[in-house]
């Protein structure tokens, strides 16, 4: 292996990360890297130079059945925070997709969590109270659940400095969209506030005219 490096012009134990299967058979060594090393890169520099704290996911391929573990994902996971300068669980929330592939996490973002920040944190740090709607991206799923729609819109409200029912009527769709509610409001409420609030406080007696804009065809209805 010593030869080997000199050969691919490595110079510090970080080159390995670069290895691939190719270059161990180009140069003579696929009987060893087939026999001892059962085709891993992982395995065999791990072997061969155990005095380094060696990365698995820094390597082309993770070892077979590595992200099974729950220990080993979230491993990764405090790496991940260490690197990324992350100093507290609310750091998370600007943790996108793009940053847990480019280092390393990028098998274990789409099999296991679905390309999820969300979900990946959710599994991984159960300890802490997450606000799916401060990610970045929202989960879309969450808002098949009533019981996520009430709180987002108890949060919603204390963001923007709601005391009352009747401050609801200013909402605009702007404001829900800059608080992550975009599918909420379109997908599921399709862009009317006034359908968002009387599904949610249904306990209050909306008057429809007191919002920005009314239902689609409120007034097509002459009982209205």
């Amino acid at each position: 292996f010593d030869k080997l490096g000199q050969e691919l012009g490595y110079i510090c134990f970080n080159d390995w990360y670069r290895l691939s299967s190719s270059d161990l058979k180009h140069h003579g060594g696929f009987e060893l890297f087939k026999l001892h090393y059962n085709f891993s890169v992982f395995s065999a520099v791990t072997e061969v130079y155990p005095e380094y704290p060696w990365l698995p996911w820094n390597f082309n391929l993770v070892p077979r059945n590595f992200w099974c573990s729950s220990f080993q994902r979230r491993t990764f996971f405090d790496s991940l925070g260490r690197e990324l300068g992350l100093s507290s669980f609310d750091d998370w929330y600007r943790v996108s997709g793009e940053d847990i592939k480019r280092h390393g996490g990028e098998g274990l973002f789409k099999f296991y969590y679905d390309y999820s920040v969300y979900n990946s944190v959710l599994e991984l740090y159960p300890e802490h109270p997450w606000i799916p709607w401060n990610f970045k991206l929202t989960p879309r799923n969450i808002w098949s659940d009533y019981f996520n729609k009430r709180p987002y819109l108890d949060w919603l409200g204390q963001e923007l400095g709601y005391t009352t029912y009747e401050c609801w009527y200013r909402v605009s769709i702007s404001d829900i969209k800059g608080y992550n509610g975009s599918w909420l409001i379109l997908g599921y409420f399709s862009g009317s506030i006034y359908n968002a609030v009387r599904e949610i406080y249904y306990e209050f007696p909306w008057i429809p005219w007191r919002f920005n804009r009314v239902p689609n065809k409120f007034w097509s209805d002459i009982s209205n």
